[in-house]
């Protein structure tokens, strides 16, 4: 597992988004759109999607550590994500290569089952669709250290 720490009150923080991005090809930041509320179908806005002619990249933010009892929501925004950008009439690219979901939440050390669990279900609604284009999901932890917002992908 890689681990890119950023901070976004550093003037470097944008290159590191960019770096955690730039791990799947033709995902360049600078070359993307940057939504927030991003509505793919009718139902679930993305909290920040980055679109690009390759890639979709969805950022879902809990604002708490991972519990089991918020993973059947997290499991209904990835199935929504998931299948709406197949087909979503909001994204101009018609040859996206890349769906790259990450989720955002507050560091824990109890969320390790709740990431496998989550990882699971991915996989498995990742099987139930058969596209040719690849499925990612990354796990962003974030904690707050001497005033700064600090993200670890984890």
């Amino acid at each position: 597992m890689s681990s890119d720490r950023f901070d976004l009150k550093a003037k470097r923080s944008i290159a590191n988004l960019a770096n955690i991005l730039s791990r799947y090809p033709n995902n360049d930041l600078q070359l993307s759109e940057i939504y927030n509320q991003f509505i793919f179908g009718n139902a679930y806005p993305a909290d920040l999607a980055v679109l690009n002619e390759k890639n979709v990249n969805v950022f879902e933010l809990k604002k708490d550590k991972l519990t089991d009892n918020k993973i059947p929501q997290i499991e209904k925004e990835i199935k929504k994500h998931l299948y709406y950008s197949l087909f979503s009439e909001r994204i101009k690219a018609n040859n996206i290569q890349r769906f790259n979901f990450y989720l955002i939440f507050l560091k824990d050390s109890g969320n390790d089952q709740s990431k496998r669990l989550i990882l699971e279900k991915f996989h498995h609604l990742c099987n139930k669709i058969n596209t040719i284009r690849e499925n990612n999901i990354s796990f962003i932890e974030y904690d707050v250290k001497d005033d700064n917002l600090i993200f670890e992908e984890v």
